[in-house]
C-alpha cells in the first residue's frame, strides 16, 4: 500500500498495461499497426449517388446516419441478415426526389409520383388530393407466391376507411395489401398472397403508427407485425400474385388506386419471406431512422480507421455521456475547438439517461439543476411534445381537442419542479446540441472508440491518449466524462476504488456495514407487501448450515471480521434500469424461453420471499415511476430486484475491456432471467397477482432502436454504473462538506456544481447471519441517508473536486469519478450534478487554453475569474438558465 492510499485507507491503483493482444494495438517490439481508411458502405455511397443526381447533395450526418442502419442491416440478425431479401426500401427524404429513390437499388423500382403528395421534409410523405406513388416497374407478380413481405412506418394516428391501404396490389380478390388500421373493424387489414383479411389481431395491437407489416412463408398462413413482434398468424390460401405495380400511399386495386391518408415515414418490400428477428431489426432500423434524420444528426466516425492520429482539437472530451456532451457544448460556445471520444461501450450520446432508462431524475431540489442541465431537462419535455409518439413528431400534427387534452396531461404529468423524462427524448436533445443546423446546436464530432489503453505525459500534462482500436488523440486540455475514469487511469492519476474507514459525522456511514441498521433507511434484508422485514434463510436445506449457502449468498458473517467501519475495495451493485411500457402495440414482450445459463436456483432468495408472502405485488419487487402515460422507469427495491448484487460490480471498476464485456452479458443474462422467472418459471411459489402483472409489461418499442454493434434493440445501450474508479485529489471531498448546515461556510466556496439529493448507495452483497435465534440473509452494504444538505437540500461541489492531485496531469479534469469519499459520491453520483459539472468544465478548459498553459490546476488559485466567466451573461439557449453557484451550504 502505498503512502498515498494509507491516508485513505485504500489501496492505491497503479496504472497496468490491459490486454492488448485483443486490440489491435501492437505490441512491444511489434511494428506499427496502420488502420485502413474509412469508406461508407458501397449501398450508402450508391444512395448519395442517385440523391446527387436528383440535385440534393447528401451530408456527412447523413450518409452517416444512413449507414448505420443499412450496415445493420446487412449483418443482422447474424444467421439470415436482412438487406439480401429487401427489394425495395424507401424513406422520406429532404425533397420530394430525394424520397423517390429505392434505397436497396437506386434506379431500379424507384417511385414515380402520381397526382399531389405532400412532404414533410426528413420525415414523412402523404397523400394530398388522392396522390400516390408507383412503385415503377415493380409488379407484384414479379414476388414469390409463397415468400415476400411488405409493410410500412407511420406516422398518422387513428383508423381511416376500410377501403384504404398503405402499399400493394391486388387483382378482384388477392395480392399483396397492407391497411395498418381498418376503420370497419379497428384493425389491420390485410393481404399477403391471398384474399384479404379485414380482422387482423385486436384493437389494442394497432394504433396506426410506427412499424406495421405483414410476411408470407408458406402456402397455407401469413404472419402480421407490429413494431418487429408477430401479433397474429394468419390463416390464409395463397394465391396467384396479381401483374399489377406496386403503389405506396394506396394499393394498386385492380389498376385504380385505393388511397390512404396516412403520414408514411418509410416502407418497404421484400422478395422473401422475413422472420420475427429479421422484423425486429428492421422495425429498429426504420424508427432510427424516423427519430434521427426528423430532429438531429451526429457526424460520427467509427472506431478502428483513419484518421489515426487526430491532433486538429484544442480540447478532447473523453465519453459521450450527457456531462461529455454538454463539456463539449460549453467549450464550442467558448470558441474553442473540440470532439467527443466515446469510452469503451459508448454507441450512442446521453449516457445512462439518453440510453440506459434512467429517466425518473433523482434530485431532492429541483431548482438547484440550472445552465445547460436545464436547458436539457426543459428541451426533453418540449421533445415529448403534446401527444407525440416518438422524437420528432411534430406537435402541429395534433389539433382541436387532442392538442388541448395533450397539453392538459403533460402539464399534468411533467409540472414545473417536475424532471423526469423519457431517455429516447433526452438522447435527442443530446444529439441536438452536437448538430449545428438546430438552433442552439454546435458542429461538434464524435469519434467512437473501444476504450482508452495508454496516455502519453509529458512534462505533466497528457500531450494525447491511444484507444484501443489504434487511434491517438492529442490536445491542449482533456476532460474525463466517462462513468469508469478509464483518461485518468490510463494518464497515471491517482486513484482509488470502494469504501474508506468509516470516520466522524456523516462519514461514520462509510466502511464495511455489517448487519448495521443504524445509518439510512433503506433496510439490510427481505420485507413483506406490509414493509415488515422477512427472515430469508441462506441454507440450501432451510436449517442446516453443512448443506451450502443458496445462490447469490457470498459468505457468512463472523460477528467482527471484518470490523463494522473497516475499508474495503467493493463498490455498489450496478443495474439495468428497464424502460418498460403496458401498451400492447408498443410492446416489445420479453422472451419466453429462458436466457442461456438461466437457472431459477439463481433466484432462490427472491422465490423464498414470495413463498414467505404470497401477498406481494409487483410494486414490493421493483420502484416503478411513469415517464409518460404508458412508459415507466423500473428501479430496484428490495432484497433482490433490478440490481444485480453480485462481486462482478465490484469487479467491472477495474477489469480489463474484455472482461467488462463478459460482466455486461452476466448482468444481461440476470434482468432477462429475472423477468422470465416472474412471467414464466413454472414455481408455485410465484404469486399469481405478481405473474399477472409482469406479464403486462415489456420493452419499449419507441426506445434503443439503434443499440450497439450486435446488440438487440430496444434494451439499454449503457448499464447503470453507480460507482467505480475515484481520482485521488489534493482536495477531497466528504459527506460532511455536503451535510453541512444552512448558512456555514464550506471548506471550499469554489462553486462549480450543486448536489441535490440524499446519500444513496445501493446492496453490495448479500451474507449469512445468525441473530442468535434464526439464519437469515443480510444485504450489505446499503446506505439511505436523509434528510442531507440543510433545510435547502442543496450542497455546493468545488471545483477541487475535478481536479488531479499534484504530479499527476494538470490539463485533465475528472467528472465521474472525482476526488471524494465514497459516501460522498453517494450523493455526487447522480446525474444532474454532472451535467452541471460537465458545463462548469467546458468553461475551464476554455480559460486553460487561453491562459496559454492549458493548466487546469492553476484556475483553483484564480476562481474569481472561472466564477466571472461561468456566470456571464451571454446568449441563453431557449430554456437555458443562469448557473447558480452558491458560495455558502
Amino acid at each position: 500500500m502505498s503512502e498515498r492510499g494509507q491516508a485513505f485507507g485504500i489501496e492505491q491503483l497503479e496504472p497496468s498495461e490491459d490486454d492488448l493482444d485483443s486490440s489491435g494495438k501492437a505490441k512491444s517490439g511489434s511494428g506499427p499497426v496502420v488502420l485502413p481508411n474509412f469508406a461508407f458502405e458501397p449501398e450508402t455511397e450508391a444512395l448519395a449517388a442517385a440523391w446527387a443526381a436528383a440535385g440534393t447533395t447528401m451530408t456527412r450526418r447523413r450518409k452517416c446516419t444512413f449507414n448505420r442502419g443499412i450496415r445493420r442491416l446487412k449483418n443482422f440478425p447474424v444467421s439470415d441478415p436482412v438487406w439480401p431479401c429487401l427489394v425495395h426500401l424507401g424513406k422520406a427524404g429532404p425533397t420530394l426526389a430525394a424520397s423517390r429513390i429505392n434505397i436497396k437499388n437506386p434506379g431500379m423500382y424507384d417511385l414515380t409520383q402520381v397526382g399531389n403528395v405532400t412532404l414533410v421534409a426528413n420525415t414523412t410523405v402523404a397523400a394530398s388530393g388522392g396522390g400516390y406513388f408507383r412503385m415503377t416497374g415493380l409488379k407484384c407478380s414479379s414476388l414469390p407466391q409463397t415468400s415476400h413481405a411488405a409493410g410500412v412506418f407511420s406516422c398518422s394516428p387513428g383508423a381511416v376507411a376500410g377501403t384504404s391501404s398503405e402499399i400493394g396490389a391486388n387483382d378482384s380478390t388477392n395480392g399483396i395489401t397492407v391497411g395498418i388500421w381498418n376503420s370497419a373493424t379497428n384493425t389491420m387489414a390485410a393481404r399477403c398472397g391471398g384474399a384479404l383479411v379485414t380482422a387482423i389481431g385486436n384493437t389494442a395491437d394497432w394504433d396506426g403508427q410506427f412499424f406495421n407489416a405483414v410476411s408470407r412463408g408458406n402456402s397455407d398462413n401469413f404472419q402480421a407485425y407490429r413494431n418487429g413482434c408477430l401479433v397474429a398468424d394468419v390463416a390464409s390460401v395463397s394465391a396467384a400474385l396479381p401483374a399489377h405495380e406496386m403503389y405506396l400511399l394506396a394499393a394498386n386495386n385492380n389498376g385504380t388506386p385505393s388511397g390512404s391518408t396516412r403520414a408514411l415515414s418509410s416502407w418497404f418490400v421484400a422478395g422473401r419471406n422475413l422472420t420475427a428477428a429479421q422484423m425486429r431489426e428492421l422495425s429498429a432500423v426504420l424508427a432510427m431512422w424516423h427519430q434521427v434524420m426528423s430532429t438531429a444528426e451526429l457526424d460520427t466516425y467509427e472506431a478502428g480507421y483513419q484518421p489515426q492520429n487526430v491532433t486538429t482539437y484544442d480540447a478532447i472530451v473523453y465519453g459521450a455521456t450527457a456531462a461529455g456532451v454538454l463539456a463539449a457544448r460549453s467549450l464550442a460556445r467558448e470558441g474553442h475547438s473540440v470532439c467527443i471520444v466515446g469510452g469503451w461501450r459508448d454507441y450512442n450520446v446521453g449516457g445512462v439517461p439518453g440510453v440506459g432508462g434512467l429517466g425518473w431524475t433523482d434530485s431532492t431540489a429541483p431548482t438547484a439543476i440550472t445552465g445547460l442541465p436545464r436547458y436539457l431537462i426543459n428541451r426533453t419535455q418540449t421533445l415529448a411534445g403534446d401527444l407525440g409518439w416518438a422524437g420528432g413528431t411534430a406537435p402541429t400534427e395534433f389539433s382541436g381537442v387532442a392538442r388541448y387534452l395533450g397539453k392538459r396531461i403533460k402539464t399534468l404529468l411533467k409540472g414545473t419542479s417536475n424532471i423526469s423524462f423519457e431517455p429516447r427524448h433526452f438522447e435527442q436533445a443530446n444529439r441536438e446540441l452536437l448538430d449545428p443546423s438546430f438552433t442552439g446546436g454546435a458542429d461538434i464530432p464524435v469519434y467512437w472508440s473501444t476504450g482508452a489503453v495508454s496516455a502519453a505525459v509529458v512534462d505533466g500534462q497528457i500531450a494525447g491518449f491511444t484507444t484501443r482500436d489504434g487511434r491517438t488523440f492529442s490536445g491542449r486540455v482533456f476532460i474525463d466524462c466517462s462513468y469508469e475514469m478509464d483518461l485518468a487511469y490510463v494518464s497515471g492519476c491517482t486513484m482509488t476504488v470502494g469504501r474508506e474507514k468509516a470516520g466522524a459525522g456523516a462519514e461514520a456511514a462509510n466502511g464495511f456495514r455489517g448487519v448495521q441498521t443504524t445509518y439510512g433507511s433503506r433496510p439490510n434484508q427481505a420485507t413483506n407487501h406490509s414493509g415488515a422485514a422477512v427472515d430469508i434463510d441462506p441454507w440450501n436445506t432451510p436449517g442446516d448450515t453443512n448443506s451450502g449457502l443458496i445462490a447469490g449468498v457470498q459468505g457468512v458473517f463472523a460477528n467482527g471480521t471484518p470490523a463494522n467501519g473497516s475499508a474495503d475495495g467493493k463498490v455498489q451493485s450496478m443495474a439495468y434500469r428497464l424502460t418498460l411500457t403496458t401498451t400492447p402495440a408498443y410492446m416489445i414482450p420479453f422472451p419466453s424461453t429462458p436466457p442461456a445459463g438461466y437457472s431459477k436456483s439463481k433466484y432462490e432468495i427472491l422465490l423464498r420471499l414470495f413463498a414467505a408472502d404470497p401477498t406481494l405485488v409487483l410494486t414490493d419487487i421493483f420502484n416503478i415511476q411513469p415517464l409518460a402515460a404508458d412508459v415507466f422507469d423500473f428501479n430496484t427495491k428490495n432484497i433482490m430486484s433490478s440490481d444485480f448484487v453480485d462481486p462482478t460490480s465490484t469487479e467491472y471498476a477495474t477489469a480489463s475491456y474484455a472482461r467488462r464485456e463478459e460482466i455486461i452479458q452476466l448482468h444481461k443474462s440476470y434482468i432477462f432471467g429475472l423477468w422470465y422467472l416472474l412471467q414464466h418459471e413454472e414455481d408455485s411459489r410465484v404469486p399469481a397477482a405478481i405473474r399477472a402483472s409482469a406479464l403486462t409489461y415489456g420493452l419499449s418499442a419507441k426506445h434503443y432502436v439503434s443499440p450497439n454493434w450486435g446488440d438487440q434493440p430496444n434494451f439499454n445501450s449503457q448499464i447503470y454504473v453507480r460507482s467505480g474508479r475515484r481520482i485521488v485529489g489534493d482536495y477531497v471531498l466528504t459527506a460532511e462538506d455536503l451535510n453541512a448546515p444552512d448558512g456555514t461556510t464550506p471548506r471550499s466556496t469554489k462553486t462549480i456544481a450543486v448536489a441535490a439529493y440524499d446519500m444513496d448507495s445501493h446492496a453490495i452483497e448479500y451474507r449469512a447471519y445468525f441473530d442468535g435465534t434464526s439464519w437469515k440473509v443480510i444485504i450489505e452494504g446499503n446506505l439511505y441517508i436523509t434528510p442531507t444538505s440543510g433545510a435547502d437540500k442543496k450542497a455546493p461541489i468545488p471545483y477541487e473536486y475535478m481536479l488531479p492531485r499534484r504530479g499527476d496531469p494538470s490539463n485533465l479534469l475528472c467528472l465521474f469519478g472525482g476526488s471524494a469519499t465514497n459516501v460522498a459520491i453517494s450523493e455526487i453520483r447522480m446525474e444532474p450534478p454532472f451535467w452541471q459539472m460537465g458545463q462548469s468544465a467546458g468553461v475551464a478548459a476554455a480559460l486553460a487554453i487561453e491562459n496559454g498553459d492549458n493548466n487546469v490546476k492553476n484556475l483553483a488559485a484564480n476562481y474569481p475569474r472561472l466564477r466571472a466567466r461561468l456566470l456571464e451573461v451571454k446568449p441563453l439557449l431557449s430554456g437555458e438558465t443562469t448557473l447558480s453557484l452558491p458560495m455558502v451550504n
